[in-house]
């Protein structure tokens, strides 16, 4: 009899144990899971539902459509100038990318689908899909396109105090409307690389721009940091190589926030010798270099890779943002964000909420601190400095009258020996709403690219 109970236990533990891997597993399936099969093209679920229900709409924040579908078509009206954020939704060919891809599981999904399909019986309409509502500005994300159209590089503009993305572009780009028709060649095209997300997934070295986290370094380990000089000469040679600041050019004595409005790479690289390799891989993973940024699109991990044992030329090219140093233009702008927010860094979003067949709002996304980087104080400082670089230093020409702005140029040199440009700027000074980060491949240097932010600049001024 004993034995027989014993038995019993067993095999009652073996059927929950089972019946408890059974829930899990379900439970994972349904929460985890359920969103990622019902966005792959594999899905066959996805052809049935497309004649079934009618696929929600894409909008931008101030009510222009993105993405609507049409007689069984998806159309996108802005074609190439938000191509990278809403992507494509296609059946047979291309499947499904960046919002379209992300949001499939809403757009295809029907709220109150049977009170739908009751009403579609007396209106001959078929069941609609939620809408998505994105944080983007529509003539914002088309005036950021024309002023890249025809060059390669990204423009990203976030909101600071929320982590909302007010335009992401990226160029080249592509027609959404054509993409299940050009996928041949737009998907093999390796000169051009049409369909990368150059704002979230193009990493290049940061050039000058990175002297911000180099400045955040220097503020926390050097004591005298604000009153230490440098004497730059337009070129110095340390053990290990020769370094010059961009054209060679001479600044004489500088300290810190005259060095940061010139872009003195003498200064920066000197002083990221004093500040050591392990402080500055310790700013660096602070301001989310080595660490995914969780972001509704996809997007690349920045990186910074010195340590304790790194080598005096590495440490010298690594201030002031080349070597291996490798950043995303959405991060860049975060850092940007970071500053005009008095050091706090917001998760950024683009998708903003949903909208039922019905025009019932729901799904909010509420804005989320991501990290504090550096603290108020040095935000203040960092602010100062780059108003200074506008002011007197290299970013005078993206000033724009009738608005107090802050900035920072960069220059960043390649392995093919050319030069991007690249700038971030927040504004207005005093009460941010905005902050931007442009970059424009083998444009040069940054000057290249001042007169299409500034164009920018003055659209922002006037939302």
């Amino acid at each position: 009899m004993n034995e027989m109970r014993k038995n019993t236990r067993q095999v009652f533990w073996l059927l929950f144990l089972l019946f408890a891997l059974l829930s899990a597993y379900l439970a994972k399936f349904l929460a985890v899971d359920a969103p990622a099969i019902s966005t792959s093209s594999l899905n066959p679920r996805l052809l049935i539902d497309r004649t079934a229900i009618d696929r929600g709409d894409i909008l931008s924040a101030d009510g222009a459509f993105l993405a609507y579908s049409e007689n069984g078509e998806r159309h996108y009206p802005l074609e190439e100038a938000a191509a990278h954020i809403t992507g494509y939704a296609d059946y047979q060919r291309a499947g499904f990318a960046a919002v379209e891809a992300k949001a499939n599981f809403r757009l295809q999904k029907a709220s109150l689908e049977m009170v739908q399909r009751i009403t579609g019986l007396f209106t001959q309409k078929k069941p609609k899909g939620d809408s998505v509502v994105l944080t983007v500005d529509s003539d914002l994300q088309t005036l950021a396109y024309e002023g890249l159209k025809g060059k390669k590089g990204a423009v990203v503009i976030v909101e600071p105090s929320t982590g909302k993305i007010l335009a992401m572009v990226s160029a080249p780009s592509f027609d959404p409307n054509e993409a299940s028709a050009n996928w041949a060649t737009l998907s093999k095209d390796a000169d051009t690389s049409p369909l990368l997300n150059r704002a979230a997934q193009g990493l290049y070295p940061p050039g000058s721009i990175f002297k911000i986290a180099t400045s955040v370094a220097i503020l926390e380990n050097i004591p005298e940091a604000k009153t230490t000089t440098v004497n730059c000469e337009g070129t110095q040679i340390f053990s290990s190589k020769k370094l010059s600041c961009f054209n060679k050019n001479v600044h004489g004595t500088v300290n810190l926030e005259s060095a940061f409005a010139v872009s003195c790479n003498i200064y920066f690289a000197s002083m990221g010798l004093k500040v050591g390799p392990a402080k500055l891989s310790e700013t660096a993973n602070k301001l989310m270099f080595n660490t995914a940024i969780p972001f509704d699109l996809d997007a690349s991990i920045s990186s910074f890779q010195l340590d304790k044992n790194s080598l005096e030329r590495d440490i010298l090219d690594s201030s002031i943002g080349q070597g291996k140093t490798m950043a995303t233009p959405l991060h860049m702008a975060l850092l940007a964000s970071s500053v005009a927010n008095g050091g706090i860094m917001m998760s950024p979003y683009i998708i903003d909420h949903y909208v039922s067949y019905n025009g019932q709002s729901h799904t909010k996304r509420m804005p989320s601190m991501l990290s504090t980087p550096f603290t108020q104080e040095e935000s203040n400082v960092l602010s100062q400095m780059m108003k200074s670089a506008v002011d007197y230093g290299t970013a005078t020409k993206a000033a724009v009258s009738g608005i107090d702005i802050a900035a920072k140029t960069g220059s960043a040199e390649t392995s093919n020996n050319q030069t991007h440009g690249w700038l971030v700027a927040f504004g207005p000074y005093e009460n941010p709403k905005w902050a931007l980060c442009a970059i424009v491949e083998n444009a040069g240097g940054s000057s290249a690219i001042l007169p299409m932010c500034k164009k920018l600049i003055e659209k922002l001024a006037k939302l």
